[in-house]
């Protein structure tokens, strides 16, 4: 009788599912705990991924961080398991979730209430983060939110990119939820940077898509044919772009929430508030909720029945007291005209009133473009390091002190008060010195010359043809600089000056020096005189006090 083969599990314990989830730098599979009975996720590194000492040590670092969370908001993790034990990759084993925000996101059948509690969730996470284990998750978008358990409770995911505060390292972001100080990679990481983002996140939940479509309508238009993304980045950098209020998106967003997220949403980093704050913000006027799973078709029938069962009751509600209202009225009528009232006591006399306080108007946001010459140069602006090129924001009547200390320029220290049409701050820079050109008129020289006279003869044995040419070249040189006279030997002398030593020799006529007697004589004369060098120009460093470094800012 033969018997089937032993079923092969995944670390000895869990079964695989077909279900598999396919990102950018993990492979997430859908397993079965035999041992405990319950879903699970096994999360491993790509094969790209595992190629990257960094980024696997960031992978490895991501599932110390989840080990060491406790918090019901956070994916739990149930087993870390290390490379070579089941094969050359490690994994993390975390608890199954079904859906993530992003898609729970674009589903209309989600109450309001119910969005507003999963916002009160991720702030609980977010502040159990900042607080509990001091960390920035630092990609915190609907995609790494996850929904799980039966009851549909949000849970943090993905700390891949997670940091100490304090840092200088350079994120991935995903720019419609990263805020704008991120692209400053001379600034460290901080907490606002995931208020921000959790506000944006927050934001797209309670409006939902269409509302963010109405919301930033240049953001979802093709008109200039560039990617959301692009169009995303070019938003977060312009500091005179904001979100509208949520409530007036959607009016069924409370106005307190609408001006937390405003705050949490602001370019501005010391206007958002710490996640602690907001979360005490939401305990006054959002309900705790019976969290529900969202996944099973039927549950979303139910919301949708209860939702129309709510609004039946509400209007039975307002029939009946206002029904009720008109009997008491009519009641108090009869019975004034039956029975006689008692006299009436003098009204207590109002107290007075408090003088409204008018809250001046939130100053605008200006985006300012930091313009330095030369490039190369910094420039420090209320403490923050800025290269030319980079974008400041800034608020309608802050005051901005410039600041510039650089070698070979001359320092600038200015005070700038913003205004609503200012757009640009232009700084040059001035050397402290200056390229001169100098006159130089070398000093004189003393010098000797030398003229010579030379007369060669030239003695004619019957050996030497009387058409021989007489050849004076240079002892020291090549013969094409010397002369050649043809025909000379013909003339028994030939008299010849010359400032140099010079050799003297007949020549055939094919240049070959010919064997005939020569003489030679010369008389030399030296002579010492002064030369003058002509003057000449040359180029020279010299103090420049006739320029200051100059600050414009201009519209």
């Amino acid at each position: 009788m033969s018997t089937s083969p032993p079923e092969i599990l995944f670390a000895g314990r869990y079964r695989l599912s077909s279900e598999r989830l396919t990102g950018g730098s993990a492979i997430v599979q859908k397993a079965l705990d035999v041992r405990l009975n319950r879903w699970v996720a096994i999360k491993t590194p790509s094969t790209e991924l595992a190629r990257d000492a960094k980024a696997l040590a960031e992978f490895e670092e991501e599932g110390r961080i989840l080990a060491g969370s406790d918090h019901e908001n956070i994916v739990r993790v149930w087993e870390f398991i290390d490379a070579g034990k089941v094969d050359e990759s490690c994994h993390i084993v975390c608890e199954w979730c079904e859906q993530s925000l992003a898609q729970l996101i674009g589903d209309a059948v989600v109450p309001m209430d119910r969005r507003l509690d999963l916002v009160r969730q991720l702030c609980a996470a977010v502040a159990y983060l900042h607080e509990e284990k001091d960390l920035i998750h630092a990609d915190l978008t609907p995609k790494n939110v996850l929904i799980g358990g039966q009851r549909g409770i949000a849970k943090l995911a993905d700390f891949g990119n997670s940091v100490s505060p304090g840092l200088v390292r350079s994120l991935r972001p995903t720019y419609q939820y990263s805020a704008p100080e991120v692209f400053n990679h001379s600034v460290p990481i901080a907490k606002p940077v995931d208020i921000y983002a959790l506000g944006m996140t927050c934001y797209e939940l309670l409006v939902g898509p269409e509302g963010m479509r109405r919301a930033v309508p240049e953001i979802y238009s093709n008109a200039d044919g560039r990617s959301v993304q692009l169009r995303w980045l070019n938003w977060l950098l312009d500091v005179r772009k904001v979100l509208p209020p949520a409530h007036a998106v959607d009016e069924c967003v409370p106005p307190d929430v609408s001006r937390l997220l405003e705050r949490m949403t602001s370019k501005t980093v010391t206007e958002r508030p710490t996640a602690s704050v907001a979360l005490q913000t939401l305990a006054g006027v959002i309900p705790q909720v019976t969290p529900i799973a969202l996944e099973d078709p039927q549950v979303k029938i139910d919301a949708a029945r209860r939702q129309r069962r709510m609004v039946l009751g509400t209007t039975f509600a307002v029939l009946f007291f206002a029904g009720a209202g008109i009997i008491w009225a009519a009641r108090g009528v009869i019975a004034g005209h039956f029975f006689p009232r008692p006299a009436t006591v003098a009204p207590v006399p109002a107290p007075a009133s408090v003088p409204v306080v008018q809250t001046p108007p939130e100053p605008l946001a200006v985006k300012l473009l930091i313009d330095v010459v030369p490039e190369n140069v910094p420039v420090t602006i209320n403490g923050t390091s800025y290269a030319d090129g980079q974008t400041l924001a800034a608020r309608a009547g802050e005051s901005l002190q410039v600041d510039v200390q650089a070698t070979g320029f001359k320092p600038l220290k200015e005070v700038v008060a913003v205004n609503s049409g200012m757009q640009r701050i232009a700084v040059a820079l001035c050397e402290t010195t200056r390229t001169t050109k100098v006159r130089v008129v070398p000093p004189p020289e003393k010098r000797t010359r030398q003229t010579a006279m030379g007369m060669a003869r030239a003695k004619l044995p019957g050996s030497c043809p009387s058409e021989a040419d007489l050849q004076v070249r240079r002892r020291l040189g090549d013969e094409a600089c010397g002369a050649t006279y043809p025909g000379s030997v013909r003339n028994p002398q030939l008299y010849l000056q010359f400032t140099e030593e010079v050799e003297v020799r007949i020549v055939s006529g094919d240049s070959r020096p010919v064997a005939c007697g020569l003489e030679v004589s010369e008389c030399v004369k030296r002579e010492d005189y002064t030369f003058q060098p002509p003057p000449y120009e040359e180029e020279k460093r010299v103090p420049n006090d006739a320029c200051t470094s100059t600050l414009t800012a201009s519209s």
